[in-house]
């Protein structure tokens, strides 16, 4: 984004992030046009880390497409694109570590939706 003397208003950030004011910027995929998150990462911290799980089947049916639609409370498509571990003589190694993060205050992470700072600069 620039002023209206062409000049970036934000120079510290890129898209891969940067520095805003001194703090650290990261970006993400994952948060979408006209959001901006800010959090205090030393007021978020990690609970519940139970360690890693480790399974393997050789008789598993595994679902292969970019957007699955089978869950594990829900039963599967007919049209999916299933793959049995057993047919193919194959295994299957699924890796599981559950971790649950917590807010030390109500304070470490605020919200702003609906956010418009310009139109982005196309070279």
């Amino acid at each position: 984004m620039t002023n209206a003397l062409g000049q970036t208003e934000f120079p510290g950030i890129t898209a891969n992030g940067g520095t805003l004011l001194g703090d650290p910027v990261v970006t993400g995929d994952n948060v979408g046009s006209g959001q901006l998150i800010l959090l205090k990462p030393s007021d978020i911290y990690r609970i519940g880390d139970s360690g890693i799980e480790v399974s393997i089947s050789r008789e598993a049916m595994i679902e292969q497409d970019t957007a699955p639609t089978g869950a594990t409370d829900t039963p599967t498509a007919a049209s999916a694109n299933m793959t049995s571990m057993f047919q193919t003589e194959s295994t299957a190694i699924k890796v599981v570590r559950s971790i649950n993060f917590a807010k030390r205050r109500a304070s470490a992470v605020a919200f702003v939706t609906g956010a418009d700072y310009g139109a982005p600069v196309t070279p």
